[in-house]
């Protein structure tokens, strides 16, 4: 009996390492400017938003939040999963801080993840770059707003 396989393009429309690799590199490329590097959680909560978001043709953007929560949950693993790879292609440091009550990673992108962002021509990740920059400017991370997307509206 054959086994029947899902065409390659079909399994690279839903398991794309280079998209969800280069998205991350995108935001730790917005937020370059500090010193420690981003804290792992930072990440996530950018990429969840970045990954939820659309444009419309007058480029207003949306932020589906009908499965915020359930994404986020989800984007974890894939996040230190991707970091990892990241990391062992040289474009990303990872340094973990030990604080009392838990651990803190924080990610650092390289020069040479720099230089990987600041040549991307693809129109997709042009788009993927203005994404990331609304959403870090209107969407700022913090406790509270991490809070928000973590509680389930029980309305």
């Amino acid at each position: 009996m054959k086994r029947s396989k899902l065409p390659i393009d079909l399994r690279y429309l839903f398991e794309n390492k280079y998209i969800e690799c280069m998205q991350i590199l995108v935001i730790l490329f917005l937020l370059k400017q500090r010193r420690k590097g981003i804290d792992i959680d930072e990440i996530l909560y950018y990429y969840t938003m970045l990954s939820l978001t659309t444009v419309d043709s007058k480029n207003n953007y949306y932020i589906d939040e009908t499965y915020l929560q359930n994404n986020y949950l989800t984007y974890e693993k894939i996040i230190r999963d991707n970091v990892i790879i990241l990391s062992n292609q040289e474009l990303v440091e990872i340094r973990v801080e030990h604080l009392k009550k838990r651990n803190v990673m924080y990610i650092k992108i390289t020069e040479a993840g720099k230089s990987v962002v600041s040549n991307l021509e693809n129109n997709y990740y042009k788009k993927e770059i203005e994404k990331c920059q609304n959403i870090i400017t209107t969407r700022k991370f913090s406790v509270k707003n991490q809070r928000k997307v973590l509680v389930r509206d029980e309305n």
